[in-house]
């Protein structure tokens, strides 16, 4: 995969409907992202707290990648370039080498 495209800006969610479902909508009022859909809604009744926290996060990937993408900025330099006491350390090494590599996964490359 490469070149790929999502659709920019923040998303929300619209929900839930009758059925219980969620819809992931851009905030500026474009098409339908994503559907969360709780199919065991009316059988068991009630929302279950993880098809809400699904359908929650599926909302947040902008922002958590925008977030993901400055924290890889501010550190990858300093980490490679051995600054500071912190970035000496294997684990936080390995860490920010694998948010790269997940920005990377999302962006196709």
């Amino acid at each position: 995969m490469t070149d790929a495209k999502y659709t920019p800006g923040s998303w929300r969610l619209r929900g839930p409907d009758e059925f219980g479902d969620f819809t992931v909508l851009p905030t500026n009022e474009g098409l339908a992202i994503a559907a969360v859909v709780n199919g065991e809604m009316r059988r068991y009744g009630g929302l279950e707290l993880e098809h809400i926290a699904n359908a929650s996060l599926i909302a947040a990937a902008p922002d958590l990648l925008e977030a993901a993408k400055n924290v890889t900025k501010a550190c990858i330099d300093s980490v490679f370039k051995d600054e500071g006491p912190s970035f000496k350390i294997p684990e936080i090494q390995d860490a920010i080498v694998k948010l790269q590599e997940t920005i990377d996964k999302v962006e196709g490359k």
